[in-house]
């Protein structure tokens, strides 16, 4: 062999040992993990010379080994492309040269879906790059993880001197007369995506709070300050001089600006804010609009806000004919003696109270969506991300490190405080993905829809993490299912407005589930709730609560705890009785003649359901068989 047929091998195998030791062993897959992909961005078609760029991609663990993200054998995403320095997109928040990114959360159980957050940075050179990457145990490929952004990169200075020539900062006090005079560019656009309500009615001189929603559809960042400054504008020329704006309006003419600090394209945009109406009744249809830096217009953005400005009806009497009679539980600067319990002119004293119910226990992640946009925020109020309807995120609590995470398409949230999901509009419906609840009768349905916001929290009283579901008294007692729609309506009626003050007992006194940061559980230790899907399918059950809306039992003036259960033995039984403590007025001993050949099923405490079914079927009222089960008690309008 010649000297220079020695060195060509020489070079060959050191060039093959270089590429060895940096090309991951995509061939050599993990045994006993495997994978399924779940959830992706939408890749970017391109970028600008070193723009940054971050994908997200889930994938579920359908392999019996749980995922981690630390130890020699964590799940990474690495690039499957040959790299001898450096991948052509790398940043620096990648690992080494091949890894880009670790697993989140940092254990990832089977049936549960991982995260990965991919920086990458656009290189120098301009052309058009594949980037072939996958998970990996350790370095270990997971069979069918294989995934390519496809990514053009081209000039940074022709696109940047574009948007330099299209926009121009001015302050935000400045003011516009309406959307016609105003600038306009390609690279600013917005799509509407959500309303509060299509119109609104409002009494004379009254306020009215709206909502709406724009998604980001154009290539400019929206900010709530300089250098892109995103407003909501009124167009004065639509309002022929009408005077709609609020105290908490910037001008005349500029309503609110951005609510959160920064809206990527592609994101959604909220703007809540409270208009006044004018002191005569009529028909009103303001247009609005959004601005970029006052002097740009947000193409697609103008909309029109309908308005009836009208005198409120007249009250609703509050009176059951002429026998049972609701007691106004009035605010103390009404006088009762002038309007009298059956003038239908209560002002009651209180407002709706936002029930917590403690759906179960949490073990690892839960899985949320909504077919509306929604919003994740912790329980303070404070907002991390709005997620587009559709999409699901998943929450779970760390209990090593005490944070709670949500991931899903969007930046990984952390928090010490509790998380929770909402719709952005009325009515909120959340779906809980991975939170199976089947019905009894028919194993195929899933009651795992539900009003309101959901909520992950810690308990350390339980040792564990509890599902809450945060929403109105009356939408919680819509998702009861403690009857049938068979059962007799003045029984519906009862046996609801008993529900309403049992709800409402505990939500006060705070006393039972104090320490698990909800009032009541949704089993029948508590009262039985299934949430949205029941509420459908029971319509006579919400037909009795819109029927008793804020009524409640009282006793001395106060809300009464009221238990009930299937059917007594012919007698009830007193609080004392079963649960000891200090007797309660209204729960003693009493015969039930209805239940007299009945066997007792439940703790016989308070209203018995048989029995008062069948007292509704003979004609009595709801309220008469309210006050005969809870002795010397009233029905107060409570709200």
């Amino acid at each position: 062999m010649t000297y220079a047929t020695k060195k060509i091998q020489y070079i060959l195998i050191t060039t093959l040992a270089i590429v060895a030791i940096v090309l991951p062993s995509s061939k050599v897959y993990a045994s006993n993990y495997e994978a399924q992909k779940m959830v992706a961005a939408k890749p970017v078609a391109s970028l600008n010379q070193l723009e940054n760029y971050t994908y997200n991609i889930g994938f579920k663990n359908v392999g019996p080994t749980s995922w981690t993200s630390s130890g020699s054998n964590k799940v990474t995403i690495k690039t499957t492309e040959p790299v001898r320095y450096e991948h052509w997109f790398a940043s620096p928040s990648w690992i080494n040269k091949t890894t880009v990114t670790l697993l989140t959360p940092a254990t990832v159980k089977n049936g549960e879906v991982g995260f990965f957050n991919l920086v990458l940075k656009a290189p120098t050179k301009t052309g058009n790059y594949e980037n072939k990457f996958a998970v990996f145990y350790g370095d270990k490929k997971i069979n069918g993880t294989d995934f390519s952004i496809p990514i053009t990169v081209g000039n940074k200075k022709n696109s940047t001197t574009q948007t330099a020539t299209s926009t121009k900062t001015v302050t935000s006090t400045a003011t516009t007369t309406g959307p016609q005079k105003l600038k306009k560019t390609s690279l600013v656009k917005g799509q509407l995506m959500i309303k509060s309500a299509e119109s609104l009615i409002i009494n004379p001189s009254q306020t009215s709070s709206f909502t709406i929603g724009f998604k980001n559809t154009g290539e400019r960042n929206w900010r709530n300050d300089k250098p892109s400054l995103l407003t909501l504008n009124l167009d004065q020329n639509s309002t022929n001089g009408i005077i709609f704006n609020d105290s908490g309006w910037i001008s005349t003419d500029i309503v609110t600006k951005l609510q959160t600090k920064l809206t990527k394209p592609g994101e959604l945009a909220l703007f809540t804010f409270t208009i006044k109406a004018p002191d005569t009744s009529g028909q009103y249809s303001p247009s609005f609009y959004l601005t970029l830096n006052n002097d740009t217009l947000v193409d697609g953005t103008i909309f029109n806000l309908p308005i009836e400005v009208s005198t409120p009806p007249p009250p609703v009497q509050l009176t059951d004919n002429n026998t049972s009679v609701v007691i106004c539980m009035a605010a103390e600067e009404q006088n009762l003696e002038s309007i009298g319990n059956e003038t239908g002119l209560c002002q009651p004293a209180h407002s709706e109270p936002m029930m917590r119910v403690g759906l179960s226990k949490l073990d690892g992640q839960l899985g949320v969506t909504s077919d509306q946009n929604y919003s994740i925020t912790d329980d303070t109020g404070k907002l991390y991300l709005n997620m587009g309807g559709g999409l699901t995120t998943f929450l779970a609590y760390d209990k090593v490190t005490k944070l709670y995470t949500a991931v899903g398409l969007g930046p990984i949230i952390q928090s010490s405080l509790p998380l929770k999901i909402k719709a952005m509009a009325d009515p909120s419906i959340i779906t809980l993905t991975t939170f199976s609840n089947p019905v009894a009768y028919n194993a195929g349905w899933n009651d795992n829809s539900y009003r309101g916001a959901i909520e992950i929290r810690w308990s350390k009283n339980d040792e564990a993490v509890w599902i809450i579901n945060e929403l109105p008294m009356e939408e919680y007692l819509r998702g009861l299912a403690e009857s049938s729609n068979a059962a007799e309506p003045e029984y519906q009626k009862a046996l609801v407005t008993a529900a309403r003050s049992y709800a409402l007992y505990h939500h006060q006194t705070k006393a039972k589930h104090a320490k698990r940061y909800f009032d009541v559980v949704a089993t029948v230790s508590d009262q039985y709730y299934r949430g949205y899907e029941s509420e459908k399918r029971l319509s006579k059950v919400v037909a009795a609560v819109d029927a008793t809306k804020g009524q409640v039992v009282t006793y001395n003036g106060n809300v009464a705890i009221t238990p009930y259960s299937a059917s007594t033995d012919g007698m009830t039984k007193a609080w004392e009785d079963v649960w000891g403590g200090t007797p309660k007025p209204w729960l003693i001993r009493k015969p039930v003649p209805e239940d007299a050949n009945r066997k007792k099923f439940g703790h016989a405490v308070g209203l018995s359901q048989l029995a008062a079914n069948d007292m509704a079927k003979a004609g009595q009222k709801y309220i008469d068989i309210l006050k005969f089960f809870y002795v010397g008690t009233e029905v107060g309008q409570w709200y």
